[in-house]
């Protein structure tokens, strides 16, 4: 296999992963990303068992593990006691098959802690803007600086708001109705939750609250969850509006064991909105390029699998 000179524009789990990869294949891999300094955004996620298996692969899987909390089984309640989701891992038929509800900064410490000790380059304060092709290879472009050296391959792992998208193959991408609100809060042994089990609450299509168990972050020594609640866009005015405790009231009618996570919740501002779009590319190769990741398929979580 040839050496190639690769580039990966975006430093989230997906482009960490190709870069861990593709060094090891013997590649020159460089990532550039757009932040003063890689980290992570959002709170927590799930990590299906074909995404631990790519872990596996990187000899990471354990190290994610020991650092998020196995997840079981997925449990969805609609508010009048009618069980409407019960999907057990066990059912796969694999061997210890399970998933990982992990906080996105441990993912990503996971992920760029490998990636330092490998010595893959990081390139930060690089705001990617497309490619260019040209003979021999293609070069990034970048907002108020020059354009890249040329390499052998791009790869475009830069999330659903991909720069890339003004090519014939992207799709566009269209928000989705509902986002939500998140926050991550700490998980104490007598609460009354399962612990090994994403846990859902439903009301109709309208509403839905959920706690993800997340593990325990570097340094912080306490186990967490991830605590979110389904909201509308058009909504989300109107709630920053609306008292907290009218409206941790409403959360209660819906999931009253949810009172000890809201007593945790004393700002507004430990909740983040977060906003989905669903895109997916007709094509996510071409010339010396392809994407992966949300900049290939984005989706719901909901629908979506994870990291």
């Amino acid at each position: 296999m040839p050496r190639l000179d690769i580039a990966i524009a975006g430093c989230g789990p997906a482009g960490l992963a190709a870069a861990i990869l593709l060094d090891a294949q013997g590649h020159r891999v460089t990532i550039f990303d757009q932040f003063d300094c890689p980290g992570p955004v959002g709170s927590g996620l799930m990590i299906q068992p074909s995404g631990l298996a790519v872990l596996a692969r990187m000899g990471l899987a354990h190290e994610a593990l020991a650092r998020g909390a196995r997840i079981d089984a997925l449990c969805g309640i609609e508010a009048g006691g009618k069980r409407v989701l019960d999907a057990p891992y066990s059912t796969l038929g694999l061997a210890r098959a399970c998933g990982i509800g992990i906080h996105r900064a441990s993912l990503f410490s996971v992920l760029h802690e490998q990636a330092e000790r490998r010595g893959i380059a990081i390139e930060t304060a690089h705001d990617v803007t497309g490619s260019v092709i040209e003979a021999g290879g293609r070069r990034l472009t970048f907002a108020g600086r020059p354009n890249s050296p040329l390499f052998d391959l791009v790869i475009d792992a830069s999330g659903w708001q991909s720069a890339f998208d003004d090519s014939p193959e992207a799709g566009q991408a269209s928000l989705l109705e509902f986002g939500a609100l998140w926050a991550s809060l700490p998980l104490r042994t007598d609460d009354p939750f399962a612990g090994n089990m994403l846990e859902q609450r439903y009301r109709r299509a309208a509403n839905m609250v959920g706690v993800l168990p997340i593990g325990t972050r570097k340094g912080s020594g306490s186990a967490e969850a991830a605590f979110f609640w389904s909201l509308k866009r058009t909504d989300f005015a109107a709630w920053q509006d609306t008292p907290l405790d009218k409206w941790k009231d409403e959360v209660r009618a819906l999931w009253p064991e949810t009172a000890c996570l809201l007593d945790r919740i004393e700002r507004r501002e430990q909740l983040t909105f977060a906003v989905y779009a669903h895109r997916s590319m007709k094509s996510p190769v071409r010339e010396r390029y392809i994407a992966i990741g949300d900049a290939w398929h984005s989706a719901s979580p909901q629908l979506g699998q994870g990291a």
